[in-house]
């Protein structure tokens, strides 16, 4: 429902000021029957790093009843394993929702479709045209139907007749609608359309809508809106600020108000608010950079979650100094309790001091047994500096269990029972995955090559560092 292309992702900012009003969500999955169900979002929109807010367990019979407390009408989404239903949530609303049965390939009887990571379909039953998700949903389609309409992939000329009376229909369709979520959402969609049309410069479009306007930090449409305006910003759009300017104060000063000062040169970024929301807007860019060193980008990050006066930059700096750093070589990888198929439980502190190769599979997915068939010739050809642990996302320890018993396998295999949590910390979207962790526990390589890689060159490596 997050249509594309224009990237629609959400805030929540909790405020002690607005009163919380109760809402709740109720359900059928029936093909989901006994497996956790969480309700998630979006921290902030810069980082994308996501919350949850709520969790449930579907009963035998396929129910849920999910409630929570809402300020603020927000998109979020429901995650059963790593599938997902976005819709959105206005406070104090009851919602019922029915999720459609999830198609199952009938040659793979183990197949668990929840760990894709796809959109899962479902009805709002008790939905009305008045709806925001019916609203949404609406102009949703209309707004992807003129694109793949009128954009053409091949020839770069558009037609920019067509925008203006399009948008014009689109406004009047809706004018009755007293939604100032929904007004907002039309506006500032509006705005890209004519954006990627050429029909409002960027001048233009700084003057009316950037200059003088509050920062809606919680409208998913303007912070699409501003995303997108402000990509690559500082790097490479703005005349007025000087690469040298940058890496001077960002690597040699260190100075957060020295860089304020610097990025006021723009005459676009005199606001305060805006100036260092737009420095966080562009902070991974500079991170990635390679004219930048990464601890001086990082110090500046931990200066405004320190000293912002601004609550929601202090938290997407916080969430911007997690995410950049999650998986990096050094960080600490999730540790986990997990048991094998003699009910041995293990955590990643168990093999503390050990280098530790790290697999997640699923014995219906072909590549990874065919890995992990490699995996085993090599486990012949090191000694017990690596460990080798492998985590089965499958259904049920059984299904582990018989798989086993098939295969002449002989290292550590543990059964992941945490319903999609555990694969949310370690960041993953598909199988497998690899992972090397030294000995202190921190990520080595993230993701490590897979056994088919040329991963026995990389554990030589490693056992001739550790001679």
């Amino acid at each position: 429902m997050f249509y594309k292309p224009l990237y629609i992702f959400f805030l929540l900012l909790i405020s002690t000021f607005i009163h919380a009003q109760n809402t709740s969500i109720t359900g059928t999955a029936s093909d989901a029957a006994g497996k956790i169900i969480r309700l998630k979002t979006w921290s902030d929109q810069i980082s994308y790093r996501d919350t949850t807010l709520t969790i449930s367990q579907i009963d035998s019979s396929g129910q849920f009843k999910l409630q929570f407390n809402l300020t603020a009408t927000i998109p979020a989404w429901l995650s059963i394993g790593l599938s997902k239903a976005e819709l959105y949530l206005e406070p104090g609303h009851a919602y019922q929702i029915n999720f459609h049965p999830v198609k199952r390939p009938s040659n793979y009887p183990n197949f668990n479709p929840y760990l894709l990571p796809q959109n899962l379909d479902f009805t709002l039953t008790d939905s009305d045209s008045s709806g925001l998700n019916a609203l949404i949903g609406k102009a949703d389609s209309l707004l992807n139907d003129f694109l793949q309409k009128n954009l053409n992939p091949i020839n770069p000329k558009r037609n920019k007749s067509n925008v203006e009376p399009f948008l014009e229909d689109l406004s009047n369709r809706f004018q009755s609608i007293n939604n100032k979520f929904f007004t907002e959402y039309i506006q500032y969609n509006a705005v890209t359309i004519r954006e990627i049309f050429g029909l409002m410069g960027k001048a233009e479009i700084a003057r009316k809508y950037i200059r003088n306007s509050p920062v809606l930090y919680n409208h998913p449409a303007y912070m699409n809106f501003f995303n997108d305006f402000f990509q690559e910003y500082l790097l490479s759009q703005s005349q007025n600020i000087s690469l040298s300017d940058l890496n001077y104060t960002i690597n040699n000063l260190q100075s957060l108000p020295a860089l304020m000062d610097s990025l006021g040169k723009d005459s676009l970024l005199q606001n305060e608010t805006l100036r260092e929301f737009v420095l966080l807007k562009n902070i991974r860019s500079l991170y990635q950079s390679d004219n930048f060193n990464k601890k001086a980008v990082l110090k500046i990050l931990t200066d405004i979650e320190n000293t912002s006066k601004f609550p929601e930059h202090r938290l997407v700096a916080r969430n911007l100094i997690f995410e950049l750093q999650r998986f990096e070589t050094g960080q600490p990888a999730p540790d986990f309790r997990l048991n094998d198929i003699k009910n041995k439980t293990f955590s990643l502190d168990d093999f503390r001091g050990k280098y530790v190769y790290l697999s997640f599979y699923t014995s219906w997915c072909r590549p990874c047994t065919e890995e992990l068939d490699t995996l085993q010739k090599i486990a012949a050809k090191i000694n017990d500096s690596i460990c080798l642990v492998t985590i089965s996302e499958d259904n049920s320890m059984e299904i582990l269990s018989d798989f086993l018993k098939k295969k002449t396998w002989d290292w550590t295999f543990l059964f992941d029972d945490t319903q999609g949590e555990l694969p949310e910390k370690y960041g993953i979207n598909s199988f497998p995955l690899y992972i090397l962790i030294d000995p202190e526990g921190n990520f080595l390589q993230f993701p490590a090559p897979a056994p088919g890689e040329k991963l026995e060159k990389t554990f030589n490596q490693i056992l001739s560092k550790s001679r």
